[in-house]
C-alpha cells in the first residue's frame, strides 16, 4: 500500500506541545528492562529467557499499520492465517510462537499492562484493538510463560506496555493510500500534579481486496473491506515513586465484509480495568489490577456454488460474552533471592446464539454456551549467587471449572435432543519451570530452561459450530485441556 503522509495537519498539531517545541540532545541507549519474564523487573540481557524487545523507536520507524504486521519482525511469531488482520476474519487471528499449535485459538498469552486480551470467548486476538501510537514497548517471551502467566501462556506470552504520559503532549499520526485506506491515531497526555491523564482516538477504515485467486473469482466475490474505531482513556494518581492507583477503559467497535455480499462481521466492545502498586523491591511491593469486559460478536457465513456465481446464507451467529477477572502479585529482594508470589483469576460467560439456514431457508435456532472460571497461585524465586550465574525455580497450579453448559436446537435436527445438559469438568494443572543464565563472557551468555505449561479449551471450541466456506467444524463439549513439555539451549 502507498501511504502518504500528512505532514502540515501533524505540525499544526505538534505545535501546541511544549514536548515537540524542544529538541533535546539525542540520548545514550540503554538496555530495556522487562517484566515478562518473571513478572519482576530485569534488565532484558538479564532474563533466562528468549526475549525480542521492540521499543517505540522501532514502532516510529515501522510502515505498519497493525500489531500484528510490526509483530511479523520477530522470529518465531505467526498468526493462523497469513494475511494482516486488516483482511481476514477476527476467528482466525490466533497467535502462536515457534509454530505450536496454530490455529483461530492463541497458543500464547497477548497482554496489555498485565491484563489479558485474548478473546475471552474464543481466545483469538483483536490486534487492531490496540493502536500502535499508545505504545511504548512489546516484549515478545518465546517458550512457555505458564509458571507465572497460567492459561495461553503455552508457548510464550506478548506483553504490550503503553505510553506513560510525563508532561502535557499531543501526538498525531494520519495516513492515506490506495484502496482508500486510511489510519488516523490521536493520543493526548496531560499532567496536573499527582494526576496523569491519557486519552486516545483511532480510526481505521479500506476498501480492502479481494481474498480469492482471481483464477477463481465469480461474481459474488468482492474486496474484503474493513473499519475499526478504538477509544482509550486512563487516568493515573502518582501518590509518590512507591505509590500509584490508575483507572482504565477501552472501547472498540468494527466492521467487515468478508468476500461476497451475505458475509460480514460486527464487533462492539468494552472494558474496564483498575489497580495499583505499593512499596518497591527491597521493602516488599504489591501491584493489583482488577477488570472487566464486555463483547457483542456478529458474524454471518454462506454456501458458495462451484463457479461463485452465486452463494445462499447458511449461518447467523450472535455471540455475547461477559468476563471479568483480576491478580495480585507481592514481590521482595531478599539478600541474593528475589521472590515473587500471587494469583490470578479470569470468569467467563458466553454463548452463541445462531439462525441455521439449510439453502437460504431457514431451518433451526441454535443456543449453546456456558461459563468458565481458571484461576492459579505461583510462587518463584530468583537466585543469583554469583553476578555471572542466575537460577530460576517457579511452581503454579492452576484451577479450571466449566459449568452450566447447555445446548437448545428450535427445532431439533433428526437424531438430536431439543436439549442437552452437559456435565461440568474441572481440572488442577501444575506447571513448573527452572531456568539458568549463565554470562560466560561480557559478550556471551549462555542459558537453559525447562517447563511445562497449558491451555484450557475455550467456549468458541467447546460451544460454538462454524463455518468456512462449505466446510463445517462442529464443537466439541468434552475437550480436556493441551499440555506441553519443553525446554531449551540458547547462546
Amino acid at each position: 500500500m502507498t501511504r502518504r503522509r500528512l505532514p502540515a495537519l501533524l505540525v499544526g498539531l505538534l505545535a501546541v506541545s511544549p514536548a515537540a517545541a524542544q529538541q533535546p540532545d539525542e540520548p545514550t541507549p540503554l538496555e530495556p528492562v522487562v517484566v515478562t519474564v518473571t513478572r519482576i523487573e530485569q534488565k532484558a540481557g538479564e532474563a533466562p529467557a528468549s526475549v525480542t524487545v521492540l521499543t517505540r523507536d522501532d514502532i516510529r520507524l515501522s510502515p505498519s499499520q497493525t500489531l500484528d504486521d510490526l509483530l511479523r519482525q520477530v522470529p518465531g511469531f505467526s498468526l493462523f492465517r497469513r494475511s494482516s488482520s486488516l483482511v481476514t476474519h477476527p476467528t482466525t487471528q490466533g497467535l502462536s510462537l515457534r509454530g505450536i499449535g496454530p490455529s483461530g485459538t492463541s497458543r500464547a498469552l497477548v497482554l496489555v499492562d498485565g491484563v489479558p486480551v485474548n478473546d475471552a470467548f474464543g481466545g483469538w486476538v483483536y490486534w487492531d484493538r490496540i493502536p500502535l501510537q499508545s505504545i511504548e514497548q512489546i516484549e515478545v517471551v518465546r517458550g512457555g510463560g505458564s509458571s507465572v502467566w497460567g492459561n495461553y501462556a503455552l508457548g510464550g506470552v506478548v506483553h504490550v506496555l503503553t505510553r506513560r504520559p510525563t508532561e502535557r503532549a499531543l501526538f498525531f499520526d494520519g495516513s492515506y493510500g490506495t484502496r482508500d485506506t486510511m489510519n488516523f491515531d490521536l493520543l493526548l497526555h496531560e499532567v496536573q500534579g499527582p494526576f496523569r491523564l491519557s486519552l486516545e482516538g483511532s480510526y481505521f477504515d479500506t476498501e480492502g481486496y479481494m481474498v480469492v485467486k482471481e483464477s477463481r473469482r465469480g461474481s459474488i466475490d468482492i474486496e474484503a473491506e474493513s473499519r475499526h474505531a478504538t477509544f482509550n482513556g486512563r487516568a493515573e494518581l502518582v501518590v509518590s515513586p512507591e505509590a500509584s492507583l490508575f483507572v482504565s477503559g477501552t472501547y472498540f467497535d468494527e466492521e467487515r465484509r468478508n468476500g461476497t455480499p451475505l458475509q460480514f462481521n460486527t464487533t462492539r466492545s468494552g472494558a474496564g480495568a483498575v489497580g495499583g502498586r505499593l512499596g518497591t523491591l527491597d521493602t516488599g511491593e504489591w501491584r493489583l489490577s482488577i477488570f472487566a469486559d464486555n463483547q457483542s460478536f456478529r458474524s454471518t457465513f454462506s454456501t458458495q456454488a462451484l463457479n461463485r456465481n452465486s452463494e445462499t446464507l447458511a449461518l447467523d451467529q450472535q455471540v455475547p460474552t461477559v468476563s471479568a477477572g483480576g491478580w495480585l502479585q507481592w514481590s521482595r529482594r531478599l539478600g541474593a533471592h528475589l521472590v515473587a508470589a500471587g494469583g490470578d483469576v479470569r470468569w467467563v460467560q458466553g454463548e452463541t446464539d445462531e439462525k441455521v439456514y439449510n439453502a437460504g431457508v431457514f431451518a433451526r435456532h441454535r443456543v449453546a454456551g456456558g461459563e468458565q472460571l481458571v484461576g492459579g497461585l505461583f510462587l518463584q524465586d530468583v537466585y543469583t549467587p554469583h553476578p555471572a550465574l542466575e537460577l530460576v525455580g517457579g511452581i503454579r497450579g492452576d484451577y479450571w471449572l466449566n459449568f452450566n453448559g447447555t445446548r437448545r436446537d428450535t427445532p431439533p435436527a433428526a437424531g438430536v435432543p431439543a436439549r442437552q445438559t452437559f456435565d461440568d469438568i474441572e481440572r488442577i494443572i501444575a506447571s513448573p519451570r527452572a531456568a539458568a543464565l549463565f554470562h560466560a563472557t561480557p559478550t556471551t551468555d549462555l542459558r537453559a530452561s525447562a517447563y511445562q505449561g497449558f491451555r484450557v479449551p475455550t467456549l468458541n471450541e467447546q460451544y460454538r459450530v462454524f463455518r468456512v466456506r462449505n466446510d463445517v467444524t462442529v464443537a466439541n463439549p468434552s475437550l480436556r485441556p493441551e499440555r506441553l513439555t519443553g525446554g531449551e539451549l540458547g547462546v
